[in-house]
C-alpha cells in the first residue's frame, strides 16, 4: 500500500521527477531519464558533508584540514554507495533529472538504565558530575550563549546576556582554551544547576568541542545526556515554586518536543504555566517590587525592570511553547489570551539589555485601544501631579516611562503576536473548513476573519521586518535575522494552513485553481464569487508565500544565519509538501512559483535544510518520512489516473468520484496540521 510507513530496510528511492512537456491531460510528465545524481566524496567527514565543502583528509579516521584549522572534532560516517541507497536524501543537479525523497534513518538515543552516563569522557560518570566537567570553561559558556541567541532566544527569551555571562567575562579573558585540573574551581553562570543542565540540553548539541566529551560526537545523544541529568536534578528539588524552576521546565519541554515526546512536553509546559500563575507573573499591576526601588538610584531601577521583564518573558515563553505543543486536536491550549490581558508584551531587546523602563502593547490590543491606554495613563499622571508638568519629555510622558510604539515595538512582541495568530489559525484548521457554514469570502466566516487578521499583522510590521530581498540581505549579513525568520515562518504557515483547506487534494480534473471538489462544496450560485479569479488569487498567494519563504531560508543557510526551531522546521516541511503538490498538479500553481524545473528548486533547497536539522534533532526524521509517504501516494494516484485514460473519477470511481478528501483525512491530515508527535 502506498500509505504504509516505510521501514529502514524497505525504503527505496522515491524519485520526484522534474516535469517535461505536458501530456494530453495537461499534467507535467517526467522526462523519462534518470541521470546520475550528485555524488559527494566517498571519504569525507560529517561536518564537510553538511557544509558541502571539500574535505581534505588522509583517509577515514584522520582529522581533515578544515577541522584541524577550526579545532573541531572530525567524525566520519558511512557514505551512500549510490545515489539511491540506504534511505538517504540526494538532491539532483540536473534540470531534467529527479529528486529522491528519502529520510535518513538514525538510531534513536535510549535513556541510560542506571546512574552511569554512557558516552562521557574525562572521568565523568554520573549526572552529578556533568557541571563539574573541566571542559565547561568560561569561553565555552560564552559560545553556548551565542548558540542560545542564534537558535532559541525567541522561544525561550528570558535569559539576560549580561547577567548570564558576568561571572565568566573576567575569567574568559585569560587562557581558557584548555581544561582545568580537578583542584581548580571553574566559574559558572549564576543560575541553579537544573536550569544550566537544561540549557546545555539544547545548546551543547551545536558545540563541536563538547560533543566528543558528552555523547561520543552524536548531537542527539549529547542532548539526551543533559536532559536526563536535568530530570534527575529536578526530582531532588523541593516543590516550592520558583522562577528558575519554571524556566527549567520550559527548556526541558522544548527538548522533549523536538525529541518527539509531545505529551511529556505538554505536561512540562503545564508545570511552568502553573508556577508562573502561582507567583503572579501574569499581572503587571499587582507586582509592587518596582515601587520600593529608590527612584534616585538609576542602576537599582534598571535592575528592577530587568527582573520584571525576565518574569514577563517567562510567561510569554509559556505562551509560545503552549501554542507549539497544542498544535493538534488532542492537546488543548493551556493559556487563554483573556488570561493575559494584565501583562504587557515583551519589550525590545535593547530595553531588556539596558534595563530601560518601557511600556508596551498588550496581546490583542489594537492600535486604537493602545493609544487610548497611553492617553489614560498620561491623564492619570497629570492628575496625580495636580496639574501639567514639563511636557518636553515627549514620548516618555510625565511618569518618566517610555512607550514602545510603531517602529519602536520590539521584534519579540511582534513574534508573540504572530504565534497567537498561528494558534488561532491552527485551532480553526483542525476543525477544518468542513465545519464552516459560509464560504471563505463571505463576511462572517471564520476564514475571512483569520485572513484579515493575518493581513493586518503583516501590514503592521515595520519596514525593517517586511519580507524583502533587501531586508533579508541586511539581516543575514549582520546576523540579526532570528526573529525576522520566525515571524515570516509563522505568517507563511498561516497563509498555507488557511488556503489549503479549500484546495482539492487530488485535482486531476481541474484546468486552473478552483475550490473544493469534495463535499461540502460551495454553492457559487447561492454565494457568488467576489471575482472570477478568486481561487486563482488564493493559489497565487499561497504558493507565492511558500516561494518567498524558501528564498529567505536559502539566504539564511548560505550565510550560516539559519535559526533551527520547531516552527521554522515545520514550515520547511509544509513548504516541501506544497512543492510536491505543485509538482504533481502544476495547474494549481498559476505563477509556477514552486516549479520543480527551477534551479535550485524549492524542493532541493528545503529538503537539504531538513536533512541538516536531522543531525541535531529527532523531529525532522518524521517530516522526511511523511514526505516519502505523500510523494508515493501522489505518484501512484497519478499513475492510476493516466492508466485509466485520464477520465474524471478514474482513480477513485469506487468512492463516488471524490477528489481524495477521504484519503487525506484518513492518512495525512493529522500530521499535516500538527507539529511533532500528535496524539
Amino acid at each position: 500500500s502506498p500509505l504504509t510507513q516505510p521501514s529502514p530496510s524497505t525504503v527505496e528511492a522515491s524519485p520526484l521527477q522534474t516535469p517535461g512537456p505536458s501530456d494530453t491531460n495537461g499534467f507535467a510528465q517526467a522526462t523519462g531519464r534518470r541521470p546520475e545524481g550528485r555524488m559527494r566524496a566517498s571519504i569525507a567527514c560529517a561536518r564537510c558533508r553538511r557544509s558541502k565543502t571539500k574535505c581534505e583528509n588522509g583517509g577515514s579516521g584522520t582529522v581533515c584540514k578544515s577541522c584541524a584549522i577550526n579545532k573541531r572534532p572530525c567524525e566520519y560516517k558511512d557514505a551512500p554507495a549510490t545515489p539511491t541507497s540506504g534511505g538517504t536524501y540526494q538532491g539532483r543537479e540536473s534540470t531534467t533529472g529527479e529528486v529522491d525523497v528519502q529520510p535518513k534513518k538514525r538510531k534513536r538515543t535510549t535513556a541510560p538504565s542506571s546512574g552511569v552516563v554512557h558516552g562521557l569522557t574525562d572521568g565523568l560518570r554520573t549526572h552529578e558530575d556533568l557541571l563539574d566537567s573541566p571542559w565547561l570553561v568560561p569561553k565555552v559558556w560564552i559560545e553556548l550563549f551565542d548558540i542560545y541567541e542564534k537558535h532559541f532566544a525567541s522561544d525561550l527569551p528570558f535569559l539576560h546576556r549580561r547577567r548570564f555571562l558576568s561571572p565568566l567575562q573576567q575569567d574568559a579573558a585569560g587562557d581558557t582554551t584548555s581544561p582545568r585540573n580537578g583542584s581548580e574551581s571553574l566559574p559558572r553562570p549564576p543560575h541553579d544547576a537544573p536550569l544550566l543542565l537544561a540549557f546545555l540540553a539544547l545548546t551543547a548539541r551545536y558545540h563541536g568541542e563538547l560533543l566528543p566529551r558528552f555523547g561520543g560526537s552524536k548531537p542527539i545523544a549529547t542532548a539526551q545526556i543533559f536532559a536526563d541529568a536535568t530530570r534527575k536534578r529536578l526530582s531532588g528539588v523541593d516543590s516550592k515554586p520558583s522562577l528558575e524552576k519554571a524556566q527549567t521546565y520550559l527548556f526541558l519541554a522544548y527538548h522533549q518536543f523536538t525529541a518527539m515526546q509531545g505529551d511529556d512536553s505538554w505536561l512540562e509546559i503545564g508545570n511552568a504555566i502553573r508556577i508562573t500563575q502561582v507567583l503572579g507573573y501574569q499581572h503587571d499591576e499587582s507586582r509592587k517590587d518596582f515601587d520600593v526601588v529608590d527612584k534616585n538610584d538609576d542602576f537599582a531601577q534598571e535592575e528592577a525592570f530587568i527582573d520584571q521583564e525576565i518574569q514577563r518573558r517567562t510567561v510569554w515563553s509559556c505562551f509560545i511553547l503552549d501554542r507549539l505543543a497544542s498544535c493538534g486536536k488532542h492537546r488543548p491550549q493551556g493559556l487563554n489570551v483573556e488570561d493575559l490581558n494584565e501583562i504587557q508584551l515583551p519589550c525590545s531587546d535593547m530595553a531588556f539589555s539596558r534595563g530601560t523602563q518601557v511600556r508596551t502593547r498588550r496581546l490583542g490590543e489594537t492600535d486604537k485601544k493602545y493609544a487610548e491606554r497611553r492617553e489614560l495613563v498620561r491623564i492619570r499622571h497629570l492628575e496625580q501631579a495636580d496639574g501639567p508638568r514639563d511636557n518636553a519629555r515627549g514620548s516618555r510622558g510625565n511618569d518618566e516611562t517610555e512607550w514602545e510604539v510603531g517602529a519602536a515595538e520590539g521584534e519579540l512582541s511582534l513574534y508573540v503576536q504572530a504565534v497567537n495568530h498561528f494558534g488561532n489559525v491552527m485551532r480553526w484548521s483542525n476543525k477544518s473548513r468542513r465545519q464552516e457554514a459560509l464560504p471563505p469570502y463571505e463576511n462572517g466566516s471564520k476564514f475571512k476573519e483569520l485572513e484579515e487578521d493575518g493581513q493586518r499583522l503583516k501590514g503592521a510590521l515595520p519596514r525593517n521586518l517586511t519580507l524583502t530581498p533587501r531586508n533579508t540581505s541586511h539581516h543575514v549579513t549582520y546576523k540579526t535575522g532570528r526573529n525576522y525568520l520566525l515571524i515570516h515562518a509563522l505568517h507563511t504557515l498561516c497563509t498555507i494552513a488557511l488556503y489549503r483547506e479549500y484546495m482539492p487534494f487530488l485535482p486531476f480534473i481541474v484546468k486552473r485553481p478552483q475550490g473544493p471538489l469534495d463535499e461540502p462544496r460551495i454553492d457559487e450560485k447561492k454565494f457568488p464569487l467576489p471575482h472570477p479569479d478568486y481561487w486563482v488569487k488564493q493559489a497565487r498567494d499561497c504558493f507565492g508565500d511558500a516561494r518567498e519563504f524558501a528564498d529567505l531560508l536559502k539566504a539564511c543557510r548560505a550565510a550560516n544565519a539559519l535559526a533551527e526551531s520547531p516552527f521554522a522546521g515545520f514550515t520547511c516541511y509544509i513548504v516541501s509538501w506544497c512543492a510536491l503538490y505543485c509538482h504533481f498538479f502544476p495547474r494549481m500553481d498559476p505563477d509556477r512559483a514552486l516549479d520543480s524545473r527551477l534551479q535550485p528548486s524549492v524542493w532541493n533547497t528545503i529538503n537539504d535544510i531538513i536533512v541538516d536539522m536531522e543531525a541535531r534533532f529527532i523531529i525532522p526524521n518524521q517530516w522526511l518520512d511523511l514526505l516519502v509517504r505523500v510523494h508515493r501516494f501522489f505518484k501512484e494516484k497519478r499513475a492510476d489516473y493516466v492508466s485509466n485514460g485520464g477520465s474524471p473519477g478514474s482513480t477513485n470511481s469506487d468512492r463516488g468520484g471524490d477528489a481524495g478528501l477521504k484519503d487525506y483525512i484518513g492518512f495525512f491530515e493529522s500530521a499535516h496540521k500538527g507539529i511533532g508527535s500528535v496524539t
